[in-house]
């Protein structure tokens, strides 16, 4: 009685352990994947290229041998392409690369990275990818000086293709798929960085962007990157307390958008809205409200532009160019009416001479001043 309940206990036990075994042969043998992941220039002249694949695998790589079928046709299956091109150098990350000469730039070719196993019969294949070596390679970088209306990309022109010039710009939009917007174009004759000025954004919005580059070849795109406009993160407001030598500048932050801490300041410029060359102390707010900075050594009767600026979670906000102007205008431009006259010409140069001293006191007596010389 006891044996049978033995072997009626065993079999069952045996079977599950058969099973179980079976299904775990078939879970750890040598599965692998091929991934294409693309192709990169070699020469300045357009004509050679690096192709890259790389394998992820469950068991050892000295068991796979890598590489790289192409042609210049499409093929569903890797076993279809007349070229075969075995990987000669290798990175991180299970990453392999062949590279191809005496391509000609402006045809189109095709290639798939391949995994031969060397334990069984079995190749593994990626996607197919087509190229042609002659168009230029651009990159879309980060965005920075985001405001509520508009943002500054940028992007690199990393290879012209074998092209004497390239010409760049970025599309734009709300959908990642559809970019339906652009920027002005520009053209350039190196590889190198590249910026454009994407304007009339909505409040508060995401959007979606890419560098785009095009030249005798064709036209290639960058990868897509996101910006969301800003939410009028810092206001310039208007200069107060405005002397003949110097002036306070004043702001507002209007979030923290989660951070502890913003470092706020002003930046300033008489040449131009377009050039302010000047910058402030630095102050740090460790919440929202109105800032002030005092902005010393000024020339008097001359305009000034300034506007606020935040750095908020590493992101740099800008507010609007405002202006002022120093007392002394028309003191200034009637001493410079009568730079003939001996006298005027010495009172003229003395003043700049001791602009920090006596123009101060001077402009306790500004009003009456700017009353007499002014039409």
């Amino acid at each position: 009685m006891r044996k049978s309940v033995k072997k009626k206990l065993f079999v069952p036990w045996m079977v599950s352990t058969l099973v179980l075994v079976s299904f775990l042969s078939g879970c750890f043998g040598p599965v692998a994947t091929i991934r294409t992941v693309g192709w990169e220039h070699l020469t300045l002249d357009g004509t050679a290229v690096k192709l890259k694949g790389d394998l992820n695998f469950e068991e050892s790589s000295e068991n796979w041998k890598e590489g790289f079928v192409w042609d210049t046709e499409y093929h569903e299956d890797w076993s279809e392409y007349p070229n075969t091109l075995w990987a000669d150098e290798f990175g991180a990350y299970n990453s392999f690369f062949a590279s191809l000469y005496e391509l000609d730039r402006t045809t189109s070719y095709n290639f798939r990275a391949i995994g031969q196993s060397l334990l069984e019969d079995r190749v593994e294949q990626g996607e197919n990818i087509a190229f042609r070596p002659g168009l230029s390679n651009v990159i879309t970088n980060h965005s920075d000086d985001i405001s509520s209306s508009s943002a500054v990309a940028n992007g690199w022109l990393k290879h012209l293709g074998g092209a004497p010039n390239a010409t760049v710009w970025f599309e734009y939009g709300t959908s990642r798929s559809y970019l339906d917007l652009e920027t002005d174009n520009e053209t350039l004759f190196s590889a190198g960085d590249f910026i454009s000025i994407i304007e009339d954004l909505e409040v508060d919005e995401y959007y979606y962007y890419r560098a785009v580059a095009s030249n005798d070849v064709g036209i290639r795109y960058g990868n897509v990157e996101t910006l969301k406009s800003g939410v009028d993160y810092v206001e310039t407001r208007g200069a107060t307390e405005v002397g003949m030598t110097s002036a306070l500048l004043n702001g507002r932050l209007n979030t923290m958008d989660g951070t502890q801490s913003v470092e706020v300041w002003f930046i300033y410029g008489d040449q131009s809205p377009y050039n302010l060359d000047n910058e402030t102390s630095h102050i740090t707010l460790y919440s929202v409200g109105d800032f002030s900075i005092l902005v010393e050594d000024l020339d008097w009767g001359t305009t000034y532009w300034f506007q606020a600026v935040a750095i908020i979670n590493g992101s740099t906000y800008y507010g609007d160019v405002e202006d002022f102007t120093t007392l002394g205008t028309y003191l200034k431009t009637y001493l410079m009416d009568n730079m003939d006259n001996p006298m005027i010409n010495r009172i003229y140069n003395r003043l700049k001479d001791l602009e920090s001293g006596i123009l101060v006191r001077l402009g306790k007596h500004y009003t009456h001043l700017e009353g007499i010389l002014s039409p």
